[in-house]
């Protein structure tokens, strides 16, 4: 969905009202932006008029993925890492787990060759917190530090199934899992 208002890292009362209109007109999964920076994710159940529930996913706005803005929290991004479940006799979905790799868009200047580069956040404080500063300056690594912090704010924890449901030889037979490893481009 493109929605939302631009730099705000959260969803405003439009938004939510589109994705409960989407959800109950059989959208199981929104990813949205337009906002460029990031906005918060949830699962929930929904009950449908029939009375039947279903899980539901949202994320409201996904950032930039690569982007020459300047303006606050507009270079940072999160790669969403989805398991679904499909039961292949009912049709029915579930959101097993949501999880997101936190990225940082570093624009090393202009005149420079390859310019921007896609920093995946965790991995390089890791580096950094382990000695290893080759690919990360203190300046950089603190920038980082301060963008995982707010990106992990706005988004939260990883999402999973608290109470895995119990499947039988023919739910197994049938299920597809999926992984979706959604880039959203500006």
């Amino acid at each position: 969905m493109h929605w939302g208002i631009e730099y705000a890292q959260k969803q405003n009362n439009e938004q939510e009202k589109l994705a409960n209109l989407l959800f109950e007109n059989g959208v199981d999964i929104i990813i949205g932006n337009h906002a460029h920076v990031i906005e918060p994710m949830e699962k929930r159940t929904i009950t449908l008029e029939d009375g039947t529930e279903k899980e539901v996913f949202v994320v409201y706005a996904l950032g930039n993925f690569v982007s020459g803005q300047v303006k606050e929290h507009t270079k940072s991004t999160a790669i969403l890492d989805m398991q679904i479940t499909k039961n292949g006799e009912t049709g029915k979905i579930t959101i097993d787990s949501v999880d997101y790799t936190p990225v940082y868009c570093y624009d090393k200047g202009a005149g420079v060759k390859n310019r921007y580069e896609l920093i995946d956040i965790r991995s390089a404080i890791s580096e950094y917190d382990s000695g290893d500063k080759s690919k990360v300056n203190t300046s950089l690594y603190n920038t980082i530090k301060k963008e995982l912090a707010d990106i992990e704010k706005v988004l939260g924890e990883p999402i999973t199934n608290e109470e895995p449901e119990e499947t039988n030889e023919n739910t197994e037979a049938n299920e597809v899992n999926a992984s979706a490893n959604v880039l959203n481009e500006n």
